[in-house]
């Protein structure tokens, strides 16, 4: 087992991280350094700034990688797990898309779910399959935008993503309720809430206990999920009944179609596939798994939205009568009896548990993330020492689910305003995703797209962003007020977030590297390592009041890292922003560069 790095501390104000381990800056404060979204590997620092740098080496690829949460995490989620977690994140079956039929009629509603794959679900599991494999770490997407673009639009990307996630994992205990009322009949307003608090109390406990837990259960309560729908179909078919010709029908008694509705819920139904990304460090060979499960997905939910209606809308004609929950009553008349009812009831409960279970395992990693690398609260960033899980992470978004949960809202607006900030947070995906195509042409990826820059642009790219912008303006005038009031805030916010972030704290970058261990940031020609690290993540160096002898690198919990299996030397390259502050607060004016050597 290889030593923790350690670094000499105080350091001069004038040295520079040109030597290995020296930290530049002044004051009597000293440096821990904790890594924030991933750990690096083992190293020892030289304390001696008047060192030579090691010399320069070219070495072939080994193959050794240092990822961000292996430290931490447990990879035990396999592919169908992963494609039936991305199903609930997704959709969890046709519930909610009834009111397509209302407001477009059958035709419209046909044609637009057999083209929504292709312009919007295909387009972003492959994009998500592309980064999660290229940085299988917690927190997918807050990682990626962090790595494209830098802290400013990581902070404004994963507050509203993080925040329109909780609202979404508010309606899912009350779907729960309300599915449960068609078998129990009205419930009070202190048992619904009874009811709703309880299983959110169930799903956390549930995501404590380990992804595997989350993923084993959402695949069983996907087939649960699919058997009455595919034995509405069968039934329907086999009863003689279904007419190609209804599948030609306009709207319901010729009325208008509501386009804006209409746009809202097909793209609702169908968004969510960069969730899964959140949980890339607990997939078992990511490479191969996540382009399965994301195919595997996307066809799942296209048919189960598909072949219900298209069979249903011939058992009940009167489309005006299609809306929430009314996949029950097609089921009755498609089976000519209650029996079938029952069960699309029963499922819709599990359903929307499963959903639950399966954001807020999704959401918690993102907190975490957010958390470990300083834009939230560092006590949720927490690592469950037995289950490898956020738990404070989780525990925070259930409480704050339960508090949602307490009035008695519009969950039509709810869902409408969630919406227009997922809009917004897939326009800064996508363009994170092209920016580390030019900035990153040489970084490993396991999984890449076959496209180049300009046909990724086009094909991949525009038509989920044209999507999120008739989204857009489709929104009423009071989601955009409320929507541009957040976004102003967020704004706002991140300046005393930045004014803290330079007094108080050095973030210590380290680069992404090529298969050869080279920096991508750096010239080809630049120092290599014989251990590559494909992506290492974000450290952070704080201030402490009292200096210690001397300081370690460590983990988020405090404990120091160390990956077996490396020999030989190692160069560790590290990029250090530089901080401001009072002597005595922190580091100040920390600048340059440092290499650091495993024996």
């Amino acid at each position: 087992m290889l030593p923790p790095i350690d670094v000499a501390t105080p350091v001069a104000e004038s040295s520079h991280l040109e030597h290995r381990g020296s930290v530049s800056g002044s004051g009597p404060s000293s440096a821990v350094i904790i890594p924030t979204s991933s750990p690096m590997v083992d190293a020892s620092l030289d304390d001696d700034p008047t060192l030579p740098p090691p010399p320069l080496q070219e070495v072939a690829p080994a193959p050794i990688v240092a990822s961000a949460t292996v430290a931490v995490t447990k990879q035990t989620m396999g592919m169908w797990a992963l494609a039936a977690l991305t199903f609930f994140g997704v959709s969890g079956g046709p519930y909610g898309a009834e009111e397509l039929v209302s407001s477009g009629g059958p035709m419209m509603t046909i044609v637009v779910i057999s083209i929504v794959p292709w312009i919007w679900c295909f387009p972003m599991a492959l994009m998500t399959a592309e980064l999660a494999t290229t940085m299988p770490e917690m927190g997918g997407y807050i990682v990626w935008v962090d790595r494209a673009f830098g802290p400013f639009w990581a902070f404004q990307n994963g507050i509203w993503k993080v925040a329109c996630n909780i609202v979404d994992n508010s309606l899912y205990p009350y779907l729960f309720v309300y599915y449960l009322m068609d078998l129990t009949g009205e419930l009070t307003y202190s048992t619904r809430l009874l009811v709703s608090f309880s299983l959110v109390f169930v799903v956390c406990a549930l995501n404590i206990l380990g992804v595997d837990v989350v993923s084993d259960a959402s695949f069983v309560l996907m087939i649960f999920t699919l058997m009455p729908f595919l034995a509405l179909v069968l039934v329907g078919l086999a009863r003689g009944e279904v007419d190609p010709a209804d599948w030609g029908a306009g709207p319901p008694d010729g009325q208008a179609i509501s386009y804006g509705t209409f746009l809202t819920i097909a793209l609702w139904k169908t968004s969510g596939y960069d969730n899964a990304g959140t949980c890339a460090s607990e997939v078992k060979n990511p490479a191969k798994a996540f382009p399965r499960a994301m195919f595997i997905s996307v066809v799942l939910v296209t048919l189960v939205y598909l072949l219900p209606i298209m069979v249903g809308v011939s058992y009940a004609k009167d489309y005006s009568k299609w809306a929430d929950g009314y996949f029950v009553y097609v089921a009755k008349l498609t089976a000519g009896s209650d029996w079938l009812g029952v069960w699309v009831t029963i499922t819709g409960s599990l359903t929307a548990l499963a959903m639950l279970n399966t954001t807020i395992c999704t959401n918690a990693r993102a907190i975490q993330c957010m958390a470990a690398l300083g834009f939230f609260p560092k006590p949720l960033a927490r690592i469950n020492k037995r289950f490898k899980t956020p738990d404070v992470a989780v525990l925070v978004n259930g409480i704050v689910v339960c508090l949602i949960l307490l009035p008695d809202m519009d969950f039509a607006e709810i869902a409408n305003l969630s919406m227009w900030f997922y809009a917004i947070t897939i326009f800064i995906l996508f363009a994170a995703f092209l920016r580390l195509r030019v900035t990153h042409p040489y970084l490993p990826r396991p999984y890449k797209i076959p496209l180049s820059f300009w046909p990724l642009t086009f094909f991949v790219a525009m038509p989920p962003c044209i999507c999120c912008l008739l989204l857009m303006i489709a929104s009423n005038q009071t989601t955009w007020v409320i929507g541009l009031g957040v976004c102003t805030l967020t704004f706002v916010l991140w300046f005393p977030h930045r004014w803290y972030v330079q007094r108080y704290i050095v973030r210590v970058t380290p680069p992404l590297l090529d298969d050869h261990g080279r920096p991508l940031d750096a010239p080809t020609t630049g120092r290599t390592t014989s251990a590559t690290t494909r992506y290492e993540g974000d450290v952070e160096m704080s201030a402490v009041k009292t200096p210690p002898a001397k300081t370690k690198l460590t983990t988020a919990n405090a404990k120091p890292i160390n990956i077996s299996g490396i020999s030989g030397s190692m160069n560790l390259p590290l990029n250090i922003h530089g901080a401001n502050g009072a002597p005595g607060a922190g580091l100040v004016g920390a600048s340059g560069s440092g290499h650091g050597t495993v024996v």
